[in-house]
C-alpha cells in the first residue's frame, strides 16, 4: 500500500512530534536527577561515620557538624567539644580545607572523635554528594560520611 504525499507529510510530522516529545520528557527527567543532589555550600552536614566507624553522640551532646558558606568560601562547625572554622576551596569536587582554627576546650567523651574529624578534614581532597550524603575522601580512601539536615 502506497501513501499519498499528504499522508506521508502527516506521517513524518507525527513522527517528528513524537521524537521531540520523547527528548523533551527525557531531558526533563534527567535534569530532575542531576538537581536532586544537595549543594555542598549553604547546607549543614552532620557527621555519621568517620574512618569506617559509626559516630555515636552522647545524649547530652550536640551533633558533630560542618557548614560551608558559598558567599565567602568559609566553613564552620562543631567537633563534639570545640567549635572550628576556616576557609576552603572547591573546584570540580576537589576540596581543600584549611587552615582550621578551633577553640581549645577539653571534653573527655568526644576528644578522640573531634581530633579524628579534624584530621579527616585536613586530609580531604575530594568530595562526592550522593542524594543527601556527603562523602569526604583523601586521595584513595573514604574518610567520613555526613548527612544533610
Amino acid at each position: 500500500m502506497k501513501l499519498k504525499k499528504n499522508d506521508m507529510i502527516q506521517y513524518l510530522f507525527l513522527k517528528l512530534v513524537l521524537v521531540s516529545t520523547f527528548f523533551t520528557i527525557a531531558s526533563c527527567s534527567s535534569s530532575k536527577v542531576s538537581t536532586s543532589n544537595v549543594p555542598l555550600g549553604d547546607t549543614k552536614w552532620i557527621l555519621k561515620t568517620l574512618n569506617d566507624k559509626k559516630i555515636f553522640i552522647p545524649e547530652s551532646s550536640r551533633e558533630v557538624h560542618i557548614e560551608f558558606k558559598f558567599a565567602d568560601s568559609k566553613f564552620n562547625g562543631y567537633g563534639g567539644c570545640n567549635t572550628f572554622s576556616g576557609t576552603y576551596t572547591n573546584i570540580k569536587n576537589k576540596l581543600k580545607l584549611g587552615p582550621i582554627a578551633r577553640t581549645e576546650m577539653y571534653c573527655e567523651a568526644m576528644m578522640d572523635v573531634e581530633n579524628n574529624f579534624m584530621s579527616a578534614l585536613a586530609k580531604t581532597v575530594i568530595y562526592k554528594i550522593r542524594g543527601n550524603i556527603l562523602e569526604l575522601y583523601d586521595a584513595n580512601n573514604l574518610l567520613a560520611t555526613l548527612v544533610k539536615i
